[in-house]
């Protein structure tokens, strides 16, 4: 969910900067604290949150602005995809479910609306988010 609100944020125009206001805010309220983005299960490490902290001016441990800049959105979208793709895209590949589908089409490339949502699914399950 974390990308996704962040993926819908940078398709905001720049010129609507009330909407991106309210949306960065809520990203910070619902992802960047210590239950997430900055907790024990962290899609970063220390290092790369302090980074993250870096590429917004600020310093690791700081209080983050009510507002966090784009630069530290993207910072952090690009640490959660990683880990998105590393972890997750992995588990998902090795789901009884994809490689039926995949042997059955002679891995033809294509998903389709079911293989989606069971990524979609799979990718937010909070059960499984270490």
């Amino acid at each position: 969910m974390c990308w996704m609100d962040i993926e819908s944020f940078r398709g905001i125009p720049s010129s609507n900067e009330l909407i991106r206001n309210i949306k960065a805010k809520k990203i910070r309220k619902d992802h960047l604290n210590k239950s997430y983005y900055f907790g024990s299960n962290s899609p970063a490490a220390k290092e790369t949150q302090r980074m993250t902290m870096q590429a917004g001016g600020g310093n690791y441990g700081a209080r983050l602005p009510a507002r966090p800049s784009t630069p530290v959105l993207r910072e952090v979208q690009k640490h959660v995809r990683a880990r998105l793709e590393k972890r997750w895209l992995a588990e998902f590949m090795m789901s009884p479910e994809f490689v039926k589908r995949n042997r059955d089409t002679r891995l033809s490339g294509s998903w389709d609306r079911r293989m989606s949502t069971k990524f979609n699914q799979l990718s937010v399950s909070p059960c499984s988010c270490n």
